[in-house]
């Protein structure tokens, strides 16, 4: 929770949903974010996988390359001029990531976010996903992420919206 917040309030880009304040009501934590008035690609991808219908391909591009765009700025990050900080998302799912009413793309839930830097501040390491997204090399004992874990999962996605199902089940 303590790490998606401080993201959260680090990363500014337009790609990503903003975290503004925490706090505790009755011992449970809660977070101020920005609200995206939309839907998840999740949601999307289910509507029309009910109607027979696969996105059009013009869309699924278009949610690449926004991603893509995303990622690359959190692999990048400088919170200070030349002080690198490469955050990996490491869970780059249907479900987070949301489609404004004006159609941009926001990427959400970095709860399970990894960053050499925060890891220091939390001692935490490592990225745990939902097993179908998960990039083959994580399996290994020892193995830490890096940026083409989220580049992996990626594919994942638009693999899901291409083909309308996951190439993997687990």
């Amino acid at each position: 929770f303590h790490t998606e917040a401080d993201l959260g309030r680090m990363l500014s880009h337009r790609g990503i949903v903003r975290a503004h304040a925490t706090y505790q009501f009755e011992e449970e934590n809660w977070m101020a974010m920005d609200l995206v008035e939309g839907r998840s690609l999740e949601s999307a991808l289910r509507e029309r996988a009910a109607a027979g219908r696969l996105p059009p391909l013009p869309m699924t591009m278009a949610v690449g390359l926004a991603l893509l765009e995303v990622l690359r700025y959190c692999h990048t990050y400088e919170p200070s001029p030349g002080r690198l900080m490469t955050v990996i998302h490491g869970d780059v799912t249907p479900s987070n990531v949301l489609i404004d009413t004006s159609g941009a793309l926001k990427l959400i839930d970095f709860g399970i976010a990894s960053t050499s830097a925060l890891a220091e501040l939390y001692e935490e390491r490592g990225v745990a996903t939902k097993l179908q997204y998960m990039a083959p090399e994580l399996y290994e004992d020892g193995v830490e992420a890096n940026p083409l874990v989220d580049v992996y999962q990626t594919g994942i996605v638009l693999y899901e919206m291409l083909a309308g199902v996951r190439p993997f089940k687990a």
